[in-house]
């Protein structure tokens, strides 16, 4: 306890930010711990996967995607096709779109998070409705773009899959929330 007191980050904390901005700061970790659990806990334990398999909302989801993804692919001169959750452009090997593609995990810490933080319920509920569109969008041109990775530098599909696309997702992810912070979330820092 006496590490806690001598800190010296603490002490700065606590000397130059006033009480109202102290608590907004930890409303937002709190509000990123609640949905990073959430998030966890709904994506990664087989129970709550499949409730979700249950519900059919990952075939919903599945078709949503596939289907925006088709309709991008096809707009840029791309010849698709699709046979469940299945799509190829000619004379790729195609991509499956399976849990881990719906952007459910992002989708959900999306949600949470803004549901942790300040604001009012009815601007946080039409919110996380065009949150979820524009991340289900964003998600159906990361798709889309692997296609055509899979046409034009099939080497680099894993990468592009694996390393590079997920921290824009993520980026999406807060900058969605620094839009909700600044226009919705009722926050007034000062010191």
């Amino acid at each position: 306890m006496t590490i806690l007191k001598n800190n010296k980050f603490i002490k700065i904390y606590k000397e130059n930010l006033s009480i109202k901005t102290r608590k907004e700061i930890e409303r937002f970790f709190l509000s990123f711990a609640a949905a990073w659990f959430f998030k966890t806990l709904l994506n990664e334990f087989p129970f709550f996967i499949q409730l979700f398999y249950l519900g059919h909302f990952d075939t919903l989801l599945q078709n949503i995607i596939i289907n925006e993804t088709r309709f991008i692919l096809n707009g840029i001169g791309y010849s698709v096709y699709t046979e469940g959750i299945f799509l190829q452009i000619e004379d790729t090997p195609g991509v499956r779109f399976e849990f881990g593609c719906l952007a459910v995990r992002h989708l959900t810490l999306f949600a949470v998070f803004i549901l942790f933080y300040y604001g009012k319920w009815y601007h946080k509920v039409w919110y996380i409705i065009c949150g979820v569109f524009v991340i289900t969008g964003v998600n159906a041109i990361r798709a889309s773009l692997l296609c055509i990775f899979q046409v034009h530098k099939p080497e680099s599909f894993a990468t592009m899959h694996d390393i590079v696309f997920p921290p824009f997702m993520y980026l999406l992810i807060f900058i969605l929330w620094i839009i909700w912070v600044l226009l919705w979330g009722n926050v007034n820092f000062e010191r």
